[in-house]
């Protein structure tokens, strides 16, 4: 399970980065200030209040949603819009052409970017990753193979093609110690990249692959397809972040 920050953690995190990197202007920084305007922590007006957030479809999401939608951001001066991104690294390219002023993205992405020296910071948390409690066959992260595979459990996919969203991700670190730990090798484990993961195993392009929730939900009804296993976070604390 995933839990998102509060809204008013997205938004002190979003407002602090929006006066790091420029996007708002202190009191007296140029002929538009004005001192008795109301900008983020009375530091006058703000010069470049319309500002856009990368996020991929998954609940982690949420969090930037309702900032935008219940008026949050509004609140503070700032015009919020959503920006859609097929997977958490797409939003660096965006964030780096300015097309975005921040994306969310998963912590491996995050770290390997910065390794090379990539001008990003993270500015607030998006996610924390925890166990995740389920009832039912899914939980937030799930495994699926095709119906007929005679895949039984994690440690089967030693050996198989796995379909995820993107290598070198959080995502591929979990599967890949959700396999070990379930007593396979997954240095033995092939993984292809697919956009759409479920067609690419629907297809016969992979043996297995993976959904985050709410695609996990709509793959139910679908009988060509099952549940393997959830896969729990690997490490500990945040998970995804707006950077």
């Amino acid at each position: 399970m995933i839990h998102l920050p509060s809204r008013r953690t997205f938004l002190l995190g979003t407002l602090g980065a929006a006066i790091g990197l420029g996007v708002s202007a202190c009191a007296g920084s140029g002929p538009a200030a004005d001192p008795g305007a109301s900008g983020p922590g009375g530091q006058g007006p703000i010069e470049q209040p319309d500002v856009s957030v990368a996020v991929f479809p998954s609940f982690n999401g949420i969090g930037a949603a309702l900032a935008i939608q219940e008026g949050i951001l509004q609140e503070k001066g700032l015009n919020g819009t959503l920006v859609l991104a097929g997977t958490p690294a797409e939003g660096t390219p965006q964030l780096l052409g300015g097309k975005v002023q921040f994306a969310m993205m998963d912590m491996t992405v995050l770290a390997m970017a910065k390794a090379k020296g990539v001008p990003m910071q993270m500015v607030a948390p998006g996610g924390i990753g925890k166990i995740p409690p389920h009832d039912g066959p899914l939980g937030f992260v799930n495994l699926w193979v095709r119906s007929e595979s005679n895949i039984a459990s994690v440690k089967d996919l030693t050996d198989a093609l796995v379909a995820i969203p993107q290598i070198n991700s959080q995502i591929w670190v979990d599967v890949r110690t959700a396999i070990d730990n379930a007593g396979g090798d997954s240095s033995k484990t092939r993984f292809s990249e697919a956009p759409n993961a479920i067609a690419a195993l629907k297809a016969g392009q992979a043996d297995c692959t993976i959904t985050a929730e709410p695609a996990g939900t709509r793959t139910l009804s679908d009988p060509t397809v099952k549940p393997l296993a959830p896969v729990e976070f690997a490490g500990g604390g945040v998970a995804y972040a707006y950077a």
